[in-house]
């Protein structure tokens, strides 16, 4: 679901409504207080990179997109890490593979 609302953004103004829907639903849908603040820690000055990025190639949907991704790296890492199996940390590839 927030890949999807990430990609589906029509234009920049959207990206931002998008990105403020993204930190609504972790803030209030996830169970796990930890992993809830570990999202929102990551997310801290989101918007201020998402106006930043309106004035470049591809825009704020552009990054937005790019900011998840990274952010699904960040977190597959760390779960990855603290898994029992390390077979489970080493076969998940990290995308985007170009930024």
């Amino acid at each position: 679901v927030l890949h999807a609302l990430s990609l589906r953004t029509a234009d920049d103004a959207h990206a931002q409504r998008a990105a403020r829907a993204i930190v609504a639903l972790v803030q209030h849908a996830f169970g796990c207080a930890h992993c809830r603040a570990h999202f929102l820690k990551l997310a801290e000055g989101l918007e201020v990179r998402l106006g930043a990025a309106r004035e470049t190639r591809g825009g704020a949907r552009r990054e937005l997109a790019l900011w998840l991704w990274r952010a699904h790296n960040v977190v597959n890492a760390r779960l990855g890490a603290q898994a029992d199996d390390p077979k489970r940390a080493r076969g998940k590839a990290q995308r985007p593979l170009r930024a």
